[in-house]
């Protein structure tokens, strides 16, 4: 690295250390030693070193539009016009039920756990029912938009045009991840996403879904072993991983790291939520905050 380069590399990391410090309204941070630390780490590796994992829903997509939840992968589908009121008024109920025990602070992880897979599965069933095809879906975002983050479409530039891979992992429905992000024009070569997908048959109707459930809790970089995005990351020993919930933090589990930075994104419930989230991730966004941190971070990255 030359002297120049060398300047310019560690006053973006000055300049980065002092944003993060002048944040205080959106962004809270309890270890700011460790962060620093783990910044100067990444940033002295650079790019060719480092991949991105972030969840989807809620994270690279809003929380809040115009005081209501955005719409995430799987509710979008009962908001569509090709599909029958039924569907929703379903899947309303198991969320009634299944959503309290989600994020309760007193159920055993075991019983969340084994609660999560029945949501998942009955919803499922309920989606195959639909008999959806390609088109139902791109028809789908296009008619009850997904609003994402404000600075989304940066981040996704950032990665690409560093070379970066970017991993989407949700435990939404892939299909319509997919269908958002071509539709958006950010389904770029380095973007893999790991989701739940469905399975059309010959006649074009969803029959199926393919691979493992993943649901909240059951999410882990391990799934990737043996895909192409596997490949893309070998020698990236340092990770930014990005999510909106505790159970995001185990995405990165199941390959070695370096260095990883946590990026937690706290869009409701603060006062009651914070001090887990400050625990749990490195940088915590608060009230449904724009990605100008991880923007940043990948701005600075050589």
């Amino acid at each position: 690295m030359s002297e120049t380069l060398r300047r310019d590399h560690l006053a973006a990391y000055v300049d980065l250390l002092a944003y993060l410090q002048d944040s205080t309204s959106s962004v809270f941070i309890k270890d700011f030693q460790r962060v620093s630390e783990k910044l100067r780490s990444i940033l002295d590796d650079g790019s060719g070193k480092v991949h991105v994992i972030s969840d989807f829903d809620m994270t690279i997509s809003k929380y809040w539009v115009n005081g209501e939840r955005n719409v995430s992968s799987h509710r979008l589908l009962a908001l569509s016009s090709r599909v029958p009121k039924e569907f929703s008024d379903k899947t309303d109920l198991l969320y009634k039920h299944y959503y309290p025990i989600e994020i309760s602070r007193t159920t055993p992880h075991k019983e969340k756990v084994q609660a999560m897979v029945e949501w998942w599965e009955k919803a499922h069933e309920l989606i195959l029912e639909l008999k959806l095809t390609k088109n139902d879906l791109e028809h789908m975002v296009t008619e009850t938009p997904i609003l994402l983050r404000m600075g989304a479409r940066e981040f996704v530039d950032h990665c690409a045009a560093k070379d970066i891979p970017l991993l989407v992992f949700s435990a939404g429905l892939g299909d319509v991840i997919d269908a958002l992000l071509r539709h958006e024009g950010l389904m770029k070569p380095n973007v893999h996403i790991v989701s739940n997908r469905l399975h059309f048959g010959e006649d074009g109707l969803a029959d199926r879904f393919d691979g493992r459930l993943i649901h909240t809790f059951n999410k882990n970089e391990a799934a990737i072993g043996g895909s192409a995005y596997s490949s893309m990351i070998e020698g990236r020993h340092n990770v930014i991983l990005m999510g909106d919930s505790l159970g995001d933090l185990r995405m990165a589990e199941g390959l070695e790291h370096d260095t990883k930075i946590t990026i937690g994104f706290l869009n409701h419930d603060t006062e009651l939520l914070l001090d887990q989230y400050a625990e749990a991730f490195d940088i915590v966004i608060l009230d449904d905050a724009p990605m100008d941190v991880v923007n940043r971070i990948l701005a600075a990255l050589p």
